[in-house]
C-alpha cells in the first residue's frame, strides 16, 4: 500500500497540468456546496425562527375532526372545525412542562366586499389585540394609524392586502381619522392622482361551509406590514375576534345558549299556516292553552340572547397557537400532546408550525432540494471533465503502465495506484474547498448584512443574513465529493486496466 502511495504522489507532480485542472474542479464543486449548504441551513433557521415567534407559533392545536393540517394557509379555504370550552382547556395546556404561553384564535376565509369592483378573497385572524401582542411581542410595524387598544373592534390591514384590494376593487383604505399618506400608495394607486377612491371601512362577507355566515361592516383602525418575512406573511390581516366570530357564525363572548322550552320548541318547528291560524288580530295574541304570543315569542328570543358577560375566552375558537419553552422540539411536543389528548380524551390534535402554515412552511426544503440539484449539475460536469482529464492520462502513461504490467505489477495495482492518486486530489483540493467554503459562511455571517427588501428577505429567512453551517452540513459534502471522486476514477481505471506491456511496445 506505500508503494502504491509513493508512485501516486509522484505521478501527480510529475503530470502539474492535469494535476492543477482536476485540484482547481474539485476546489470550486466544495466551495460552491459548502457555502451553498451554508446559505440554505441559515435560510431554513431564520424561516423558522421568525415564522414560528412572529406568525405561528411552534405547534397548533385544531379539532381532532380537522382533516386538513394546512390551518393557517389552506389553498382551498375550507372552514376549520370549531373548538369549545377553551376555559376548561386552558389550565391543562398550561400546565404542561413544556408549554410557555398559548394564545386561542379564529381563523377566517372572507370576502371583501364592493359594490362596484370584483370580491377579494382575504384571510382573516381573529384575536383579542392584547393578548396577540402579550403572545408575539412587537412582530409587526403599524404603518398608519395606530395598534388597537383593548375592547377595540375594527381591522389592522395587512400593507399587502391593501394593495390587493386596490388592484381587484378600485380603492385605497386608509385608517379611520387618517389622511391619505402618499409616501405608502402602490405605483398603480399612485397613478390614480386626485380621483383615486378612498375607504375607512371594510366589509367582510364570511364564507363557511357549515355556519350561517355573515356580512359585517369594520373600520379600518390602522395598517401594518410583518416586520419579519411580510411578503410571506402578509396575506394575513388582524380582525378583534368578536367581529370575526359574528362574520363567520361562531358564538362570541356575549352569546348564551338556552335550551328552549317545549312549548317554544312547538313554536320554532310550527309551519307558517299554523302560526297565522294561532294569531288572533282581534282577539289578542294567543296559543293553544291561552298563552299570550307576544310572551312566548319574546321568551323565544331570548332564548339567544347578549349578556354582559365579556369574557372573550369563553366564545369558540379553531386554532390555538402554541410556543414551547426553550429546548423542546415542536416534534416531540407533538408526540407528547398527542398522546396527552389521547390519554385525557380532549378533542384536539397537534400539528407542527411547518404543516400549518402549508407550502411556506416547505420553502426551506424546497430551496435546498433547488441547490442540491445546482451543486449535483455542477458535480456532474467536474465528473465529466476529471474522467476526461484521467483518461488522457491514461493514454499519456501506455509506456509507464505497459512496463509495470511487463514487471508483473497486476491489474489490481494499477487501479489501486490510480483511485490513489484521485483520491489525494479529492482530500486536498476538495478537503481546501470545503475548508474556504466555511471560512466564508463564516464572514458572511460575522458581517450581519441586513435588508428591507421583501423578496431578498424570504432569500435571507429574514431581514439579516445569517448563513451557518452544522455537522451534518459539512459531511454532506464530505458525503459528496467522494461520490463525485468515485464516479470520476471508474472510466479511466478501466482504461488503465487494459494496457498491457504490448501496449507499451507498439507504442514505443
Amino acid at each position: 500500500m506505500g508503494l502504491i502511495f509513493r508512485i501516486a504522489w509522484r505521478n501527480i507532480f510529475r503530470h502539474k497540468g492535469k494535476t492543477l485542472v482536476i485540484g482547481f474542479i474539485l476546489f470550486l464543486g466544495s466551495l460552491v456546496l459548502t457555502v451553498g449548504n451554508g446559505i440554505i441551513t441559515g435560510l431554513n433557521e431564520g424561516l423558522q425562527k421568525n415564522v414560528v415567534e412572529g406568525f405561528s407559533g411552534d405547534v397548533i392545536l385544531a379539532a381532532d375532526k380537522q382533516i386538513n393540517e394546512s390551518v393557517l394557509a389552506s389553498m382551498s379555504g375550507q372552514t376549520l372545525e370549531s373548538i369549545t370550552a377553551y376555559p376548561t382547556l386552558k389550565p391543562k395546556l398550561l400546565a404542561l412542562p413544556y408549554i410557555q404561553k398559548i394564545l386561542p384564535v379564529v381563523v377566517g376565509y372572507v370576502w371583501v366586499l364592493n359594490e362596484s369592483g370584483q370580491p377579494v378573497d382575504h384571510y382573516l385572524l381573529g384575536v383579542n389585540f392584547n393578548a396577540y401582542r402579550n403572545f408575539y411581542g412587537e412582530n409587526l410595524a403599524v404603518l398608519e394609524g395606530s395598534y388597537p387598544d383593548a375592547g377595540q373592534q375594527g381591522v389592522l390591514l395587512s400593507s399587502t392586502i391593501r394593495e390587493r384590494i386596490y388592484d381587484f376593487s378600485g380603492f385605497w383604505a386608509i385608517p379611520k381619522g387618517q389622511a391619505l399618506n402618499t409616501h405608502h400608495l402602490s405605483p398603480a394607486a399612485r397613478q390614480d392622482g386626485d380621483k383615486l377612491r378612498l375607504s375607512q371601512q371594510l366589509v367582510f362577507l364570511g364564507l363557511s361551509q357549515k355556519n350561517a355566515s355573515l356580512d359585517i361592516p369594520s373600520e379600518v383602525l390602522g395598517v401594518f406590514k410583518f416586520k419579519e418575512l411580510n411578503k410571506l406573511l402578509g396575506f394575513y390581516s388582524l380582525l378583534d375576534i368578536e367581529s370575526l366570530r359574528e362574520c363567520v357564525g361562531y358564538f362570541n363572548a356575549e352569546t348564551k345558549k338556552v335550551a328552549p322550552t317545549t312549548a317554544q320548541s312547538k313554536l320554532l318547528e310550527a309551519e307558517a299556516g299554523t302560526l297565522e291560524e294561532s294569531f288572533d288580530f282581534d282577539t289578542g295574541a294567543t296559543l293553544s292553552g291561552g298563552k299570550p304570543l307576544s310572551k312566548e315569542l319574546f321568551t323565544v328570543q331570548k332564548t339567544v340572547s347578549k349578556t354582559p358577560a365579556a369574557n372573550w375566552e369563553d366564545g369558540t375558537f379553531n386554532a390555538i397557537m402554541v410556543k414551547l419553552k426553550p429546548g423542546y422540539s415542536p416534534k416531540e411536543a407533538v408526540k407528547e400532546l398527542t398522546a396527552f389528548f389521547k390519554s385525557e380524551r380532549i378533542p384536539l390534535k397537534a400539528i407542527r408550525w411547518s404543516q400549518a402554515i402549508g407550502m411556506l412552511g416547505q420553502m426551506a426544503l424546497i430551496m435546498k432540494g433547488a441547490l442540491l440539484v445546482f451543486v449535483s449539475f455542477i458535480f456532474f460536469v467536474a465528473v465529466i471533465i476529471i474522467m476526461n482529464t484521467l483518461s488522457i492520462a491514461a493514454m499519456e502513461r501506455i509506456t509507464e503502465i505497459g512496463m509495470m504490467r511487463a514487471v508483473g505489477a497486476p491489474r489490481a495495482f494499477v487501479s489501486n495506484m490510480f483511485v490513489a492518486e484521485t483520491g489525494i486530489l479529492a482530500a486536498f483540493f476538495g478537503g481546501l474547498g470545503i475548508l474556504a467554503g466555511s471560512l466564508l459562511v463564516r464572514l458572511l455571517a460575522m458581517l450581519h448584512l441586513s435588508t428591507q427588501n421583501e423578496i431578498l428577505q424570504i432569500f435571507y429567512g429574514g431581514d439579516t443574513f445569517q448563513p451557518r453551517l452544522d455537522l451534518v452540513d459539512l459531511l454532506l459534502c464530505a458525503i459528496l465529493l467522494c461520490f463525485v471522486t468515485f464516479l470520476a476514477v471508474l472510466y479511466p481505471v478501466s482504461v488503465a486496466r487494459k494496457i498491457t506491456p504490448l501496449d507499451a511496445m507498439s507504442r514505443d
